[in-house]
Formats: C-alpha cells, structure tokens, sequence
C-alpha cells in the first residue's frame, strides 16, 4: 500500500510543479505584454507631445474632468 501511495504521492508533486511553471510562464508573457504596452503608450504620448504640447494640456484637463467625475 505504501507503494502506491508514494507514487500517488509523486504524481501530485509533479502536477503541482507543472502547474507552477505554467503560471510562471503566463505570468511572464502578461508582464511582458504590459511593457509592450507600456511602451508603446509612452512613445505616441512623447511622439504627440512633440507634435502639439496644447493637446497634452487638453489630455491632461481631459483626465482631470475624469477623476472628478468619479
């Protein structure tokens, strides 16, 4: 019995090894994902910035009319 019970035993911790991986590695694409993002969000605010700094003030009064809002 103790055998089986040991290889039950194993096959669990190597599922939970698995699962531990496979959240590792999503987790790792999403991280990289949002700094694809990110970035990218960054570039066109800097990119926008630079082609009309009067539409950054109407973004920023934009985002304050927002939060009061909420």
């Amino acid at each position: 019995m103790a055998v089986g019970r040991g290889k039950s035993e194993s096959v669990e911790g190597g599922l939970i090894t698995q699962l531990r991986r496979r959240c590792s590695e999503a987790c790792e694409e999403l991280l990289l994902g949002i700094l694809d993002v990110s970035w990218y969000l960054i570039t066109l605010a800097y990119i926008t910035y630079l082609a009309s700094p009067s539409l950054l003030g109407d973004l920023r009064n934009f985002l304050a009319t927002t939060r009061s809002l909420r």
